[in-house]
């Protein structure tokens, strides 16, 4: 049985509550994330301080688990992403 934070996490993407993908981990500790993913804790750390590491697949997964569209959580990660600074052609 999954962890009912992944519920309240949901609710709150789905209301627009949530913005980054960090926020998650506000709601839901990193070490529940990291289990329900399949994700070594240590590993999960550092995906967390470089986020554009993470593969589809454990987005995917997270989507999964949180009930949400893939896209959703994609928005979180991009959300999360420095503001790459656009160059003048």
């Amino acid at each position: 049985m999954k962890d009912k934070r992944f519920s309240i996490a949901a609710k709150l993407i789905r209301t627009n509550e949530i913005k980054t993908f960090s926020e998650i981990i506000d709601i839901v500790p990193k070490t529940v994330v990291a289990k329900e993913l399949g994700i070594n804790p240590e590993r999960f750390n550092r995906l967390l301080a470089t986020i554009d590491l993470f593969v589809v697949k454990d987005l995917v997964k997270l989507a999964e688990v949180l009930e949400v569209d893939t896209i959703a959580v994609l928005h979180l990660v991009d959300n999360e992403l420095p503001k790459r600074k656009t160059r003048k052609h």
